[in-house]
Protein backbone atom coordinates (compact mmCIF):
# COMPACT_ATOMS: atom_id res chain seq x y z
CA UNK A 1 0.00 0.00 0.00
CA UNK A 2 1.14 3.50 -0.96
CA UNK A 3 2.03 5.24 2.00
CA UNK A 4 1.19 8.97 0.72
CA UNK A 5 -0.15 10.02 4.32
CA UNK A 6 3.07 8.93 6.28
CA UNK A 7 0.84 6.66 8.57
CA UNK A 8 3.75 4.15 8.75
CA UNK A 9 4.53 4.19 12.52
CA UNK A 10 2.49 6.92 14.24
CA UNK A 11 -0.35 6.29 16.61
CA UNK A 12 -4.03 6.65 15.69
CA UNK A 13 -7.01 6.33 17.73
CA UNK A 14 -10.40 4.89 16.18
CA UNK A 15 -13.79 4.91 18.06
CA UNK A 16 -16.75 2.89 17.83
CA UNK A 17 -15.79 -0.81 15.98
CA UNK A 18 -18.98 -2.77 16.23
CA UNK A 19 -18.56 -5.22 13.73
CA UNK A 20 -17.13 -6.16 10.03
CA UNK A 21 -19.96 -3.87 8.77
CA UNK A 22 -18.57 -0.74 10.70
CA UNK A 23 -16.86 2.23 9.11
CA UNK A 24 -14.51 2.11 12.21
CA UNK A 25 -13.45 -1.11 11.50
CA UNK A 26 -12.80 -0.94 7.69
CA UNK A 27 -10.99 2.84 8.41
CA UNK A 28 -8.97 0.63 11.17
CA UNK A 29 -8.13 -2.34 9.18
CA UNK A 30 -6.86 0.62 6.29
CA UNK A 31 -4.85 2.22 9.05
CA UNK A 32 -2.93 -0.75 10.02
CA UNK A 33 -2.03 -1.43 6.24
CA UNK A 34 -0.86 1.39 6.13
CA UNK A 35 1.47 0.96 8.82
CA UNK A 36 -0.21 2.79 11.77
CA UNK A 37 -0.31 1.42 14.97
CA UNK A 38 -3.98 1.21 15.93
CA UNK A 39 -5.42 2.16 19.37
CA UNK A 40 -9.29 1.25 19.39
CA UNK A 41 -11.89 2.97 22.13
CA UNK A 42 -14.73 0.87 22.85
CA UNK A 43 -17.42 0.90 25.54
CA UNK A 44 -16.82 -2.26 27.34
CA UNK A 45 -14.75 -5.35 27.83
CA UNK A 46 -16.60 -7.52 26.21
CA UNK A 47 -16.53 -5.14 23.18
CA UNK A 48 -13.18 -5.29 23.40
CA UNK A 49 -13.06 -9.08 23.39
CA UNK A 50 -15.17 -8.94 20.29
CA UNK A 51 -12.86 -6.82 19.07
CA UNK A 52 -10.07 -9.18 19.63
CA UNK A 53 -11.92 -11.78 17.90
CA UNK A 54 -12.71 -9.90 15.16
CA UNK A 55 -9.61 -8.73 13.99
CA UNK A 56 -8.11 -12.47 14.51
CA UNK A 57 -5.17 -11.71 16.52
CA UNK A 58 -3.69 -8.65 15.17
CA UNK A 59 -1.67 -7.04 17.43
CA UNK A 60 -3.58 -4.09 19.12
CA UNK A 61 -4.43 -1.81 22.00
CA UNK A 62 -7.96 -2.35 22.91
CA UNK A 63 -8.60 0.84 25.33
CA UNK A 64 -12.50 0.51 27.21
CA UNK A 65 -14.25 3.42 29.21
CA UNK A 66 -16.90 3.98 31.29
CA UNK A 67 -17.67 6.91 33.71
CA UNK A 68 -19.78 6.43 36.85
CA UNK A 69 -19.86 9.35 39.43
CA UNK A 70 -17.63 11.36 37.26
CA UNK A 71 -14.69 8.75 37.73
CA UNK A 72 -13.82 7.58 33.95
CA UNK A 73 -11.91 4.38 34.16
CA UNK A 74 -9.37 2.90 31.21
CA UNK A 75 -8.22 -0.51 31.01
CA UNK A 76 -5.70 -1.30 28.07
CA UNK A 77 -5.30 -4.75 26.76
CA UNK A 78 -2.28 -5.05 24.52
CA UNK A 79 -1.14 -8.13 22.57
CA UNK A 80 1.66 -8.30 20.90
CA UNK A 81 2.85 -8.62 17.23
CA UNK A 82 2.23 -12.40 16.01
Amino acid sequence: MNDFLQLKGRRIVVFGVANRKSVAYHVGKLLREAGAEVVYVVRSPERCASLLKLLEGSAIMCVTWSIKTRLTVWQVKWLPNP
